[in-house]
């Protein structure tokens, strides 16, 4: 009957273990909101600021090269990273952590009138700067991000913005993914 038991244990654990989401993430450190954008909780202060490319931490710009190396007509070195940043730009992602079946981000952004986007890159990231998928980013002040749940529970969002002037700026943010 003991090994039985043990024999059941053996199988049920690493079942368990295997089918745990990763959780990197906890809620000091992210900017808390809830489904309508509202502050909730705690701001991380590093979150969502708009920066210039040139002042990318080392941990960015691993992120940063891991990217390029995945493209095969790419490269950030033909856009200017030092530009002046615009007066007035804030980001809110919402909400944080994720609520939801749908797993769905939403994001509303204000920026100078002068500030003009020509394409955006979406970089999503696990903590240890692992890339999770990169996608295009939409050219609008309001959109939605949908993320694979099954994939990284939680992530870092990278948008980085290449203006009509060849600037390339960015913006991150921890995100705590959705859970069923």
């Amino acid at each position: 009957m003991k090994l039985n038991k043990l024999i059941y244990l053996l199988i049920f654990i690493p079942l368990v273990i295997s089918c745990k989401k990763e959780y990197h993430f906890n809620v000091n450190q992210i900017t808390e909101t809830d489904i309508n954008g509202t502050l909730i909780g705690n701001v991380n202060i590093n979150d969502w600021k708009l920066h210039k490319f040139s002042d990318a931490t080392d941990f960015d710009k691993t992120i940063f090269n891991k990217f390029e190396q995945s493209q095969s007509n790419f490269r950030f070195s033909n856009f200017n990273a030092n530009c002046t940043l615009p007066d007035t730009f804030s980001l809110l992602a919402y909400p944080n952590p994720i609520i939801g079946s749908d797993c769905s981000l939403f994001f509303k952004m204000n920026t100078s009138s002068n500030f003009y986007i020509q394409y955006g890159i979406v970089i999503l990231t696990d903590k240890f700067g692992n890339i999770i998928r990169t996608s295009g980013s939409p050219n609008s002040s309001i959109w939605e991000e949908k993320t694979n749940v099954l994939t990284k529970r939680d992530f870092i969002y990278y948008d980085i913005f290449v203006t009509t002037d060849s600037c390339l700026f960015y913006t991150k943010g921890n995100v705590i993914g959705c859970e069923f």
